[in-house]
């Protein structure tokens, strides 16, 4: 039974990663990958949603839902990662945190607005 389940996710996978690579896919997946890039702003941001909803520090919901409002919970807290983090990336380069770390850790202050944006800006200016 185990080797069935680990042949039917890697079958998923396999189909999900052959239809990323079509044109159709990648219009459906394209949002998904700004939650990619934001991936540690996006987990820590879920988890603190979470310990606000569902833990007695905040409004303790977790004993008091049934698993179906749960799940439309938690569907509409990634629909808001996904759109959050679209337009996030619109105007900046990294998540908020992934900027923060990699400042850290390289001991200097990355540029975080995209260039884009800026040449946006300036031409703004001068119209």
């Amino acid at each position: 039974m185990v080797f069935g389940q680990i042949c039917l996710a890697l079958s998923y996978a396999s189909l999900l990663s052959i239809i990323y690579y079509t044109k159709w896919g990648e219009t459906i997946f394209f949002p998904l990958t700004a939650v990619g890039k934001m991936s540690f702003t996006n987990y820590l941001s879920h988890t603190f949603f979470g310990i606000v909803l569902f833990y007695g520090i905040g409004f303790g919901l977790g004993g008091q839902l049934n698993l179906a409002p749960i799940f439309i919970i938690a569907v509409l807290m990634y629909a808001f990662q996904v759109a959050y983090s679209y337009f996030w990336l619109k105007y900046f380069k990294f998540g908020p945190l992934e900027w923060g770390w990699k400042c850290l850790t390289y001991k200097k202050k990355f540029p975080l607005r995209n260039s884009t944006y800026e040449k946006l800006k300036a031409a703004k200016k001068a119209a």
